[in-house]
């Protein structure tokens, strides 16, 4: 017998694009807290579609939009990386953060020598 993750995974290699998954299904594909989830919903992160079932009122997450979760834009460069922690990721390298916060400074100091 086929477990949901394997279905789930037929149904993404398909590219299905209307494909719907619950908070809690999508979780454990990505393997985060459901909480994570639904405040990645509430931020945007994902698209939402809410359905009603058995007189409840269910968040339910495209299945072709958690290939991008984890996929941050560099502040630096632009470039499109993937992170571990999407929440606390700003820069794809240790350079570009340190380049970003150098010019930053400059700026502060160029401001107050005015």
């Amino acid at each position: 017998m086929k477990s949901s993750n394997d279905i789930l995974h037929q149904k993404r290699q398909k590219n299905e694009p209307n494909v719907l998954i619950t908070a809690q299904a999508a979780a454990e594909q990505l393997g985060v807290h459901v909480d994570s989830v639904m405040l990645w919903i509430k931020n945007g992160r994902f698209p939402e579609v809410l359905r009603r079932q058995g007189g409840k009122v269910k968040a339910f997450v495209p299945l072709a939009a958690l290939d991008h979760a984890f996929e941050v834009q560099c502040r630096w460069c632009g470039k499109t990386f993937r992170a571990k922690h999407p929440a606390k990721a700003r820069y794809c390298c240790v350079m570009h953060r340190d380049r970003h916060m150098y010019a930053l400074r400059r700026n502060e100091q160029l401001r107050n020598d005015a």
